[in-house]
């Protein structure tokens, strides 16, 4: 599909033009694939390995290593369940749209997807720590951004197609008109709209780690216990040192013999 067809989709809000399940297997998989600390780590030690031991079959650890997480991220992508029930989009590039604020948006859109990815892909496993309900709209927002970027760039077509540079029109637009301030107007409320929605996604990642700490507390009581079985060893160790302090002569007649 086209950009211009896919563009004039988004502004209907029809995003299933985005959905190239195939493709955004593949992309979101990769990218966390090269984003695993683990892939890097062998592939150093293999290059500093054939160096060393002069063995360039050495170098091939590396690459194996990326193909063997990638097929496993992606089994763990396709047997996670989608986000809200719905299918991630591809999100479109911020080089597809020539308002500032529009490729703003998508540039922290992206960036907000993969914060949240990466702590989908870093949760526990298990019934209890799923978190495909409590991100259930993430999906869904996500395509309320595009469709509101989309919009926003539609206007930046009338408001100022100077900086889009695809036309030439007859005379710049006069800033009294009405028409334009009308515009103008609603280009804001879109930006506005759009930064909420948005927001809401940049700041989900934090509450989700939040609510995945207290399930985790919820399993043991390693955090209050922690702090209790470290005042019981300081304890005993001031008791100790008391007693010693208290019978320095005696310490040193045990210690002698």
């Amino acid at each position: 599909m086209s950009s211009r067809i896919q563009f004039e989709r988004d502004l209907i809000g029809d995003t299933s033009g985005h959905e190239h399940r195939a493709w955004a297997w593949v992309v979101s998989s990769a990218r966390a694939t090269f984003s695993n600390r683990l892939g890097w780590l062998v592939t150093a030690i293999s290059v500093l390995g054939a160096l060393i031991a002069a063995a360039p079959r050495a170098l091939f650890a590396g690459p194996a290593t990326f193909a063997l997480l990638f097929v496993l991220t992606g089994l763990r992508a396709r047997s996670r369940p989608a986000l809200g029930g719905k299918v991630p989009i591809l999100l479109p590039g911020a080089w597809n749209y020539s308002d500032l604020r529009a490729r703003a948006l998508i540039v922290r859109l992206g960036a907000a997807r993969q914060a949240i990815d990466q702590l989908v892909d870093g949760a526990p496993r298990g019934p209890g720590f799923d978190l495909s309900g409590i991100a259930g709209q993430v999906s869904k927002l996500e395509r309320h951004v595009v469709v509101l970027a989309s919009r926003i760039e539609y206007l930046g077509l009338v408001l100022s197609p100077q900086v889009r540079g695809m036309w030439t029109p007859i005379r710049e637009p006069d800033p009294a008109d009405p028409a334009k301030m009308s515009l103008d107007k609603e280009a804001e409320a879109l930006v506005d709209l759009a930064e909420r929605t948005l927001s809401t996604l940049e700041d989900l990642p934090p509450k989700l780690a939040a609510l995945q700490l207290r399930r985790l507390e919820a399993c043991d009581d390693t955090t209050t216990s922690a702090s209790a079985d470290a005042t019981c060893l300081l304890d005993e160790v001031r008791t100790l040192s008391e007693a010693l302090s208290d019978h320095p002569r005696d310490a040193t007649d045990g210690a002698s013999a």
